[in-house]
């Protein structure tokens, strides 16, 4: 998940109407979670749950491979769209969002490696065809091997990926 400036903002009365970081900031003090203790360093006290996000947890790995669906439902579910994209502004605040997802998975993790669909979904293993979830021509498992950063760029649409409806 990213500390991204919601598309709506929820009352956060409930799980579903509360951003990840509202969730976050409001959960970690009693959940006794296990941070990298680098992390926690640099995030300590109230910033704690920051360790719990990508973007701030990533840069404290030394090897790591991310696959995440650029348009993660769960995501954009916390940050107010609560169903695929549809409108032009719920499209272009999801493209924006995966672009940084790209850009900062690729910057942060260079020694690493990343599979990142262009899909609007949440979980991989839903199904027993996943295999065939390809980016560019790359299945996970080969990107995970090679330690490849591959990504899909989707332009005008949220869910360019034909192959997100094998998966």
């Amino acid at each position: 998940f990213l500390d991204a400036t919601p598309y709506k903002r929820g009352s956060c009365r409930s799980l579903g109407t509360c951003t990840e970081q509202g969730g976050l900031i409001r959960g970690v003090p009693y959940w006794n979670a296990v941070v990298d203790t680098r992390c926690e360093s640099m995030y300590s006290g109230a910033e704690r749950w920051k360790c719990m996000l990508g973007q701030y947890a990533m840069v404290f790995m030394n090897d790591a491979f991310v696959l995440e669906f650029l348009f993660d439902a769960a995501q954009l579910g916390h940050d107010g769209i609560y169903h695929a994209p549809s409108t032009s502004a719920e499209v272009s605040y999801a493209l924006v969002n995966a672009l940084n997802v790209s850009d900062g998975v690729g910057a942060a993790l260079p020694s690493g490696g990343s599979f990142l669909a262009g899909c609007y979904r949440h979980t991989v293993v839903e199904s027993g065809n996943y295999e065939r979830l390809t980016v560019r021509g790359v299945d996970a498992w080969t990107a995970f091997e090679q330690r490849l950063h591959v990504a899909d760029h989707c332009t005008d649409v949220a869910s360019c990926n034909p192959t997100c409806v094998l998966a």
